[in-house]
């Protein structure tokens, strides 16, 4: 049996991975409206991968036999004015969802329902590898540089990224 309180901390992680699948694609459409064709294909893979997520909590839920309540959405809005603002945004939303993802594991072993704790360490590990995907992408574009061609070969690594992704 789950308690509210945890039934209620997993309703609000399948809502957080689908407002993270809407960031995403907002960022996206960010990318799109400057060309930038590889940063573009990089955040759709990765909206891909935030409704992915949702799916796996939404079927965890039914298993445990927890009502699905999906919020309404906030419109996403992306402030940055260039490429490494677009990827602060998206490391610092990253950040808040392992911040997130935290709570709940932290509650379930309170809680002691070992089948959430234990469920919840997948999405510890994804988060991880999310976090250091961020820190990466950071790397690179500082590593290029702001040059005169640096914008394109920014774009062409990220695309080659998420190529390499999509390949694994």
């Amino acid at each position: 049996m789950v308690s509210d309180n945890l039934a209620d901390a997993l309703g609000d992680l399948l809502n957080g991975e689908l407002e993270a699948h809407h960031a995403y694609l907002q960022a996206a459409g960010w990318a799109a409206d400057r060309n930038l064709d590889g940063c573009k294909a990089f955040l759709l893979a990765h909206a891909a991968e935030e409704l992915g997520h949702m799916h796996k909590i939404f079927a965890y839920m039914v298993d445990l036999g927890v009502p699905i309540r999906l919020k309404t959405l906030p419109a996403p809005v992306v402030r940055a004015n260039d490429v490494v603002g677009l990827f602060t945004e998206i490391r610092d939303r990253e950040r808040a969802v392992t911040q997130s993802i935290g709570a709940v594991v932290d509650l379930a072993a309170r809680e002691r329902h070992h089948g959430t704790f234990q469920f919840l360490q997948w999405f510890v590990a994804e988060q991880h590898e999310e976090d250091s995907l961020c820190k990466s992408l950071l790397d690179k574009i500082a590593l290029i540089g702001d040059g005169p061609n640096a914008l394109y070969l920014i774009d062409k690594e990220i695309g080659h990224m998420a190529h390499r992704d999509q390949a694994t």
